[in-house]
């Protein structure tokens, strides 16, 4: 049922409606629908938009010094899934694809200045593993497969983590993710050090540049919207803080607690 309110969806709904109004000879109104279609078909490709999105979904700063990371009392690198990719070049099996690389990448490159012990969590946690031991001859200290949304990451992270007296972490996702990841695991008992990466560039572009359409940046920014509705998903069924807009440092201040 989902599916069905889903943006493509949703235009397919628009345009019925539109062609029942032309019929019903409710003209005005289906201009006025055709052009409230078009106008944010053309925002959503637009890096104004892009930056406004990051803006309300929470800005947080690349770690820009990850050997100070040890001494601000960080214990282990998480790093969240998010994609896999299986073909006749990997022996068919599955490794580390989409955002999933992307993370990995940067939470290799964490581990190596920090020496951190790295713990993966989601369905995709088996392809990262072998990512790891192929590409970049790192071993995983823990791991958990099972989560498929961010709040099992971060619940059966904390059910992994938590028991072994791992508290401060260094959370590795994409900085659209960040902003709801960061709320749901310090709701789960962690006290988190955001470590954002993949950034979209785009966001960075000034005018007139901002409203120059892209096709690129339609699938950027549905992402952007989607994580901008789960984080108020996620403040209402959790009861999680609003995300820091933005946030002042790479490291909001720790605490929030456990859920009640």
């Amino acid at each position: 049922m989902k599916v069905f309110f889903s943006l493509p969806f949703l235009l397919i709904w628009g345009l019925l409606l539109a062609i029942w109004l032309g019929r019903a000879g409710k003209l005005r109104i289906m201009t006025t629908l055709l052009g409230t279609m078009a106008m944010s078909l053309y925002l959503l490709c637009t890096a104004a938009v892009t930056r406004g999105l990051i803006s309300a979904t929470g800005y947080f700063p690349p770690e820009v010094a990850p050997q100070t990371l040890v001494s601000r009392g960080a214990q282990a690198i998480v790093v969240l899934g998010s994609g896999l990719y299986r073909s006749p070049e990997t022996g068919d099996i599955e490794v580390a694809g989409g955002y999933s690389l992307g993370r990995l990448r940067y939470a290799v490159q964490l581990a190596h200045r920090t020496g951190l012990p790295l713990a993966l969590s989601g369905v995709e946690a088996k392809g990262m593993k072998e990512t790891l031991k192929q590409d970049y001859g790192l071993s995983v200290t823990w791991m958990e497969d099972k989560s498929q949304t961010t709040a099992e990451n971060a619940e059966f992270s904390a059910r992994m983590l938590l028991p072994a007296g791992i508290k401060r972490v260094v959370l590795v996702t994409d900085a659209w993710h960040m902003g709801r990841s960061w709320q749901i695991f310090r709701y789960y008992g962690f006290e988190v050090i955001p470590a954002p990466t993949g950034y979209p560039l785009s966001y960075m572009k000034s005018a007139p540049r901002a409203l120059e359409p892209r096709a690129d940046l339609f699938l950027i920014n549905l992402f952007g919207l989607s994580e901008l509705l789960g984080q108020v998903k996620y403040r209402f069924s959790y009861r999680t803080s609003p995300t820091p807009v933005p946030a002042t440092s790479a490291t909001p201040a720790p605490g929030s607690g456990s859920p009640h």
